[in-house]
């Protein structure tokens, strides 16, 4: 069982039917990672903010260069990166092209040249120079100075930081420090981590911070896993996490054995969905196994074990109703589908007609729940008559009423109008006394469907047990009554 490469395909209105009770509110919720330890407190020494867009402060503007104001006159519109040649002063050619007409953006490749150029001869510093000099929001130059830092502090990430760590922050500084931290957490994270933890400016810190626990979760979870101790105790088990989720991409099986060490009940159900379904898509039989019998998982199991079920139906259903009828949930609740159910529901929406095919060997537990499944489907199709005509092989006269009053009452909801012509095509009195019997209860609750006259001859289609329910569940008198 290696190698499922599709996800399930699953039909979310039969999905909510198997978390009855059980804390599956949790799994509409998205975990965002936000950290205690990235707040801003200006209380903390030093921690007047910074400010990332350097046009926010107007006293950072005066003299600096604005656009449209090219000094030389000369129009740098059009010419490509290929054409451009960094002359020997990259500083006069840096001013030029931001303050010229085109947008910085369209120019970008010109500009990695020319600061480039002015790094080689003069470090970051010069970086630091060009940013300061001119009146530009950052983002429109966020990729010129990353192309340029990392190539700076790809060398030495740690003295390319401390050496930035001198910067004016609102002339660009923050923005430098963001790049290197970024090449430092590929590099060394465990390192650059301790650095900026011992940093006094509390907004730089945690902005820093934050930055390199993307970084460092997105290329090495496992080894953020090895050093949960670096980070604050509040904070570990949504850092725990997070790097569970990002390993699950690509070890699906080792991020699973961190969830015993997940602590917060929300994050470890989310998390045993999300990582065994990704687990059995690579290896079915081996997340099918840990399911069964993992210990850390048991006020799950059904859940856990539903999923795997699934994802081996999508791509081997007669395999994976094999394993549903050899396994049956544990407490399982009312109106909750069993395994086998849930291969049925699978392929309701993968091969109506392997369904059909496979529906009888469902448990008889499940055969009332597996046929309503199918049943919904052909009904939502328009294949009004399969789904009646399937009805008429469930084993029981009570399965069967349950069937037709569930169908019967779905169409009477969509369209009272033409059940009520089609009553008497119906072949079997069980099927025109549940129709009956939904047509009466519409009317009862909306008070516009039905004539005396018709009220009076739909009772006549009614059997005996349906005629004693609708007196006693739609008393005429409480009926709301219409003009007729």
């Amino acid at each position: 069982m290696k190698k499922n490469n599709s996800r399930i395909n699953l039909h979310w209105s039969h999905i909510a039917l198997l978390f009855v009770g059980c804390v599956c509110g949790v799994l509409g919720t998205i975990v965002v990672l936000q950290f205690a330890f990235f707040s801003v407190d200006s209380s903390d020494r030093g921690s007047s903010n910074f400010v990332i867009d350097s046009t926010a402060d107007d006293r950072n503007k005066r003299g600096r260069v604005q656009k449209g104001s090219s000094s030389s006159g000369k129009s740098w519109q059009g010419i490509s990166s290929s054409d451009f040649v960094v002359s020997d002063n990259p500083f006069f050619d840096w001013k030029e092209i931001v303050s010229d007409e085109t947008a910085d953006i369209l120019q970008r490749e010109i500009l990695i040249q020319i600061a480039s150029s002015a790094v080689d001869t003069g470090g970051l510093e010069a970086l630091m120079q060009l940013l300061s000099e001119v009146d530009v929001k950052w983002e429109q130059l966020n990729q010129v100075i990353s192309t340029v830092v990392h190539s700076v502090a790809s060398g030495d990430p740690q003295e390319s930081f401390g050496q930035a760590l001198s910067f004016s922050l609102n002339d660009g500084g923050a923005l430098i420090l963001r790049e290197i931290v970024k090449v430092w957490g590929i590099h060394d994270p465990q390192t650059a981590l301790a650095e900026i933890s011992s940093l006094e400016r509390r907004d730089l810190r945690e902005f820093l911070q934050s930055t390199l626990l993307d970084i460092w979760i997105a290329t090495d979870p496992g080894k953020v896993l090895q050093n949960l101790e670096m980070f604050p105790e509040r904070i570990q088990d949504d850092v725990r996490f997070q790097a569970i989720v990002s390993l699950r991409k690509t070890v699906p099986g080792d991020a699973l054995k961190q969830l015993s060490e997940t602590t917060e009940r929300r994050n470890r159900y989310q998390l045993a969905l999300e990582l065994v379904e990704d687990w059995a898509l690579e290896d079915s039989e081996a997340a099918l196994n840990w399911a069964l019998s993992d210990p850390d998982i048991a006020e799950m199991r059904n859940q856990v074990i539903g999923r795997v079920i699934l994802v081996i139906a999508s791509e081997q259903p007669n395999q994976a109703m094999q394993i549903a009828l050899t396994h049956t949930k544990e407490n399982k609740l009312d109106g909750e589908y069993d395994y086998d159910a849930m291969v049925i529901m699978q392929l309701v929406n993968q091969n109506i007609d392997q369904a059909l095919s496979m529906v009888s060997q469902v448990k008889d537990t499940s055969k009332f729940g597996a046929y309503q499944l199918i049943g919904d489907r052909l009904y939502h199709d328009g294949e009004y008559q399969r789904a009646i005509d399937l009805g008429k092989e469930l084993s029981t006269n009570n399965q069967k009423a349950k069937y037709y009053q569930s169908l019967m009452n779905r169409w009477a909801v969509d369209d009272s109008r033409t059940l009520l012509k089609r009553i008497n095509e119906f072949s079997s009195p069980e099927t025109k006394s549940a129709a009956a019997s939904a047509l009466i209860g519409r009317d009862w609750f909306k008070g516009t469907v039905l004539t005396t006259k018709q009220r009076e001859d739909l009772k006549l289609l009614l059997t005996e047990e349906d005629a004693k329910r609708v007196r006693e569940r739609f008393p005429e008198e409480d009926r709301r009554r219409v003009t007729e």
